[in-house]
């Protein structure tokens, strides 16, 4: 009896022992199936678990939502075991992964997961022929990204270096490229370039430019894949012969809150003093979640701008549109504005992504056509005292402002430098309200040889450009210089005169001496 327990006892804990190796052949991590060449018939290794697997002969699951079947050469797998497969009846042109699937094992109890990587190749007939792509060069030129990780509407600009390594000509080249969702198995864009030709050893850079429209993106995804590709569409080559392809994985990121300004114009770009300037945007939001309550605030100090406008609730990866108008001052300084566009959240606070980025823009104005007005002002002058050569000349001028507001203006001359030389402008600068008028003293000293008519100009500023200045003339007579005989009739001496002025002082020695000759003969 004690036999039996014991033989029965054994038989349990052996009986355990199988089930136990059974159930834990049966137990599967995820694995990772990865596909190492193209063909009709792959070869994968799976990795990952312990153990053996007993894989279908064939399964049927769904690849970026198109049914495909995988076929299983060998049904029992171990750990880093290659297996061979068919896979079927993709129904794509191009398909690209990792996607994941689910198959039974075993007895049918358990399920494995299966990662599995498939890249079909962009080129139709894989790498063929000498046709290389050399480089892809990636720039994120404008936008709130880098090189490697892009928001939405980033400026990209793509370099595509083509070399054909051939010893003949390739003609018909033609660049195709896209950026691809490998979840979806959807292009967000898929475009291409014009044809060229390139002889043997020749290279050629193509320049790509674009961004990526928000509307086209997966707001739950942000791996994507770029890729580029370079063929011969010649009649005599063609892509099965020459082809080349390339792809870069991509990252697009997806903030939680961030809407930015994009497509900011300003019509007209160039405006008069004066004129309506129509200022639009598309205000979008680039986040995962719906926003409420965004409003838009642009400022430029000088044009007095300063304004908030009011945009309402913008829901995730879509678009609202803003349009409003501002009007150029009278008097404007003709020059180019940066105007600034801040967008704010329903708390007031600025946008800023995960990188700390505000939601800025800018945008520049400029503005021309003789926007700047003249000094309003007009000028009358009077000779003080003076207006011989050689002597000071004082100058009177009276400033009234003819405008309509007070103005400020700053006084200089000019245009007096051959004849005299300028000492004193009192007072130099003047504050004037409407109709208001002040005097001020000029004082220049005239130059020995200076004769006749002379002209200085009057100079009133009110800013530091040409335009902001008005120049009044002032005519002025200059007589020569004289001296006189002291105790005579007053007559002056002059260059013209001096002669009879000789003549007359001879006389005068003459008389003298007969008198003295006359008082000495009378004494003898």
């Amino acid at each position: 009896m004690n036999n039996k327990k014991t033989t029965l006892f054994f038989a349990g804990v052996l009986s355990l022992i199988i089930l136990s190796s059974l159930v834990s052949a049966l137990t599967v991590t995820p694995a990772s199936l990865t596909l190492t060449h193209v063909g009709d018939e792959e070869t994968f290794v799976l990795n990952d678990f312990t153990g053996t697997v007993t894989l279908p002969s064939s399964y049927t699951f769904y690849a970026d939502q198109k049914p495909a079947t995988i076929t299983f050469n060998d049904t029992s797998v171990s750990a880093g075991e290659t297996v061979k497969a068919t896979l079927t009846s993709i129904d794509a042109e191009f398909s690209y992964s990792p996607f994941s699937f689910s198959y039974p094992v075993g007895n049918g109890t358990e399920n494995a997961t299966l990662t599995l990587n498939v890249n079909k190749g962009y080129c139709d007939f894989g790498n063929q022929g000498k046709l290389e792509i050399r480089s892809l060069k990636i720039d994120n030129t404008n936008g709130y990204g880098d090189d490697e990780e892009w928001y939405p509407l980033d400026e990209i600009q793509l370099k595509v270096e083509v070399e054909n390594n051939e010893d003949y000509e390739l003609e018909d080249i033609t660049v195709v490229w896209g950026i691809y969702n490998p979840v979806t198995g959807k292009w967000i864009i898929d475009d291409e370039e014009k044809n060229f030709d390139l002889d043997d050893d020749e290279r050629n850079t193509v320049t790509i430019n674009f961004q990526i429209d928000p509307e086209d993106l997966d707001s739950n995804r942000e791996d994507y894949v770029l890729y580029v590709k370079a063929y011969s569409d010649d009649s005599d080559v063609g892509e099965s012969e020459q082809c080349y392809s390339e792809s870069e994985t991509v990252k697009i990121n997806l903030d939680s809150d961030f809407v930015i300004l994009d497509d900011l114009k300003m019509t007209p770009e160039k405006a008069l003093c004066g004129q309506e300037v129509q200022v639009t945007a598309n205000v979008w939001n680039i986040g995962e979640d719906d926003q409420e309550d965004v409003y838009v605030v642009v400022y430029n100090k000088a044009l007095g701008i300063n304004e908030e406008i009011e945009v309402g609730d913008v829901d995730s990866l879509e678009k609202e549109k803003i349009s409003f108008v501002i009007t150029v001052p009278e008097e404007t300084e003709e020059t180019s504005y940066k105007l600034q566009f801040w967008v704010y959240d329903e708390d007031d606070q600025i946008y800023e992504n995960d990188n700390d980025d505000e939601s800025y823009e800018e945008a520049y104005l400029i503005i021309e056509g003789g926007c700047i007005l003249a000094p309003q002002a007009s000028v009358s002058a009077v000779l003080e005292s003076g207006g011989q050569a050689g002597k000071e000349l004082v100058i009177k001028a009276t400033i009234r402002n003819i405008g309509d507001k007070t103005q400020t203006y700053t006084l200089s001359a000019n245009n007096y430098a051959t004849w005299a030389t300028l000492t004193l402008i009192d007072p130099a600068t003047m504050t004037l309200d409407a109709g208001a008028s002040q005097e001020v003293t000029y004082r220049l000293n005239v130059n020995k040889d200076v004769e006749g008519s002379n002209t200085f100009n009057v100079e009133i500023k009110t800013g530091n450009t040409e335009k902001e200045t008005l120049r009044q003339s002032v005519q002025v007579t200059i007589e020569k210089s004289s001296f006189s005989f002291p105790g005579l009739s007053g007559f002056a001496v002059s260059n013209d005169n001096w002669y009879l002025w000789g003549i007359g002082a001879l006389n005068v020695i003459l008389i003298i001496v007969i008198i003295i000759i006359a008082v000495r003969v009378a004494r003898s």
